[in-house]
């Protein structure tokens, strides 16, 4: 057994208490007995790799995750990997796939890591097109696999420095984490006796060229695991697996497929770019500004009033003291638009709005979120470091890509609504507990829609519905927002400036967003009567 302990005091007084408490815990002998530095754990099966299984999923939607195991030096390459291939930008692998309709988004992430094996996993969310054509979205994988590996060289020296100065200020600035996290975390990774610096300095730590080029060198089809589900193929499965009964078969990859899949035209590698990194550079630092004086425990209104269509409030951080800035917006009309059809457009809005804020070339460490929340509107929380000038940039173009609607036929018809209909019908699949939070509102309010009548109405909408409805949408929207955290006054007034295109077809008296009438704060010993008048019905 090996225990981490975090704690405020002495090092010796925590050694003391581990002692007391753990060493009257009895060794029992089980399997095997393990030496200082031996591998623990078994190896990776063979039998299942160069596999292909086929599922048929419980919620609604295909998925493609590969999944490859390294076993050797490669694993030290496996962070870089996963850097590089979870940025966006313009001629990418998910930009392609979107752009054909086959996908809505992907990601790459590290599955589990033994002392033995590491497994690194892509998930690709497929749409209906692309699960139909599931053998093309594999082969323009291993396409930009195949471009990755031959400009290895250049691709590592160039990403290798950005990754290392986005590592360093990931460290720097990060929040501390909660203790018993902390601890989880460690007790978890120190199954070998390995100096502690390696795992709190791990966030530094770059993997070399040759270590990236031979992760690269891993990831072909003989050496990874397919696992393939797709809902209403009607396909017949073999099996049957035994704890959700989720019928799937496994098949073997034929000579035929790797050959299919490895041989790559000049015009598929041509359709595909080299994954450089933006030239942005990461400032080495951030400062923290000073306290403002005149400010309240509640954020102050720097731009609008209760009745304008755009109010913003700010707030200075007083207690993570971290070079970081949040900024909540919410836009919504004056109109309660709770019909079904109403809903649905809504959600295509949030999605449109997230579809193209996804193809934008950010820097590292800026992240932008669009959520539909019902009466609520549209919720844009946008988070970075507090660098003046990249955030100016960074929320100039998020408005611009939220007023402005450039989308194909093909692109709406196959990802944005797509996906909008896949996360409305997978909350049927939520935990049991939201299910009766969700109906008990449906049945106690009125102007809630079903989920079943927003789906419906959803598959009904055209592109030609739908762009007309986001011309009235922005004739006349409010915007609220909150800018938060290692920002000063002026900053604050300058963000609102940039916001201000939201609602540049919004006349003040003509405006659709509703009043915002806060809470009344009452001073402590005082008391207020209100009488109100009406018919109680």
């Amino acid at each position: 057994m090996r225990c981490v302990v975090v704690g405020r005091e002495d090092p010796q007084d925590l050694t003391d208490m581990t002692r007391k408490y753990l060493s009257r815990i009895r060794t029992r002998k089980v399997g095997r007995e393990g030496r200082e530095g031996e591998e623990w754990g078994p190896a990776y099966p063979a039998e299942r790799l160069g596999v292909w299984v086929e599922y048929e999923p419980l919620r609604e939607g295909s998925d493609l995750d590969v999944v490859w195991p390294m076993t050797g030096n490669e694993r030290c390459g496996l962070g870089g990997i996963v850097h590089v291939q979870n940025a966006h930008y313009p001629g990418y692998l998910q930009h392609v796939l979107k752009r054909q309709g086959l996908a809505t988004s992907l990601s790459w992430n590290i599955l589990i890591s033994t002392d033995t094996f590491t497994l690194l996993r892509l998930n690709i969310k497929l749409t209906v097109q692309g699960a139909d054509k599931v053998a093309l979205v594999t082969k323009i994988l291993f396409a930009q696999l195949e471009i990755l590996r031959l400009q290895s060289p250049g691709i590592s020296k160039t990403w290798l420095g950005k990754m290392h100065e986005e590592s360093l200020q990931s460290f720097i600035n990060h929040e501390d984490p909660e203790v018993h996290h902390f601890a989880k975390t460690l007790s978890a990774r120190m199954r070998r006796v390995i100096h502690p610096a390696h795992y709190l300095g791990a966030p530094l730590q770059t993997p070399t060229i040759s270590c990236l080029t031979q992760a690269l060198n891993t990831l072909t089809p003989q050496l990874a695991l397919f696992l393939f589900g797709a809902s209403s193929r009607n396909a017949e499965y073999s099996s049957t697996e035994p704890w959700y009964g989720v019928p799937y078969t496994i098949t073997p990859l034929s000579d035929t497929t790797i050959t299919y899949l490895r041989s790559l035209s000049h015009s598929l590698l041509y359709s595909l770019s080299v994954p450089f990194p933006p030239h942005n550079k990461i400032p080495k630092t951030f400062p923290l500004f000073p306290r403002d004086l005149e400010q309240d425990y509640w954020p102050t209104r720097v731009q609008g009033s209760s009745h304008s269509p755009l109010t913003v409030w700010w707030q200075q951080d007083y207690t993570f003291h971290l070079p970081r800035v949040e900024l909540v917006m919410w836009v919504f009309a004056r109109a309660e638009h709770y019909a079904a059809r109403d809903v649905a457009l809504h959600y295509l809005l949030a999605e449109s709005i997230r579809d193209q804020v996804e193809d934008l070339s950010r820097p590292p460490g800026y992240t932008v979120k669009v959520q539909y929340q019902g009466s609520s509107g549209l919720v844009v929380s946008m988070s970075g470091y507090s660098d003046h000038v990249t955030w100016s940039c960074v929320l100039t173009q998020t408005v611009g890509v939220m007023t402005t609607l450039d989308i194909s036929n093909n692109r709406f018809q196959y990802v944005v609504r797509y996906r909008a209909h896949r996360d409305i019908a997978r909350s049927h699949y939520a935990e049991a507990y939201k299910h009766p939070l969700y109906k008990s509102r449906v049945l106690l309010e009125q102007n809630i829609a079903p989920l079943d009548q927003i789906l419906s109405e959803l598959d009904q909408i055209t592109l030609e519905e739908f762009t007309s409805f986001h011309t009235r949408f922005w004739r006349g929207v409010g915007c609220r927002a909150l800018v938060y955290g290692n920002v000063l006054k002026d900053m604050a007034q300058h963000y609102s400036t940039l916001l201000q295109p939201l609602v540049s077809k919004t006349s003040a008296e003509d405006s659709t967003a509703p009043p915002f009438h806060p809470t009344l704060r009452y001073p402590a010993g005082t008391y207020y009567t209100t009488e109100t008048v009406g018919i109680l019905r």
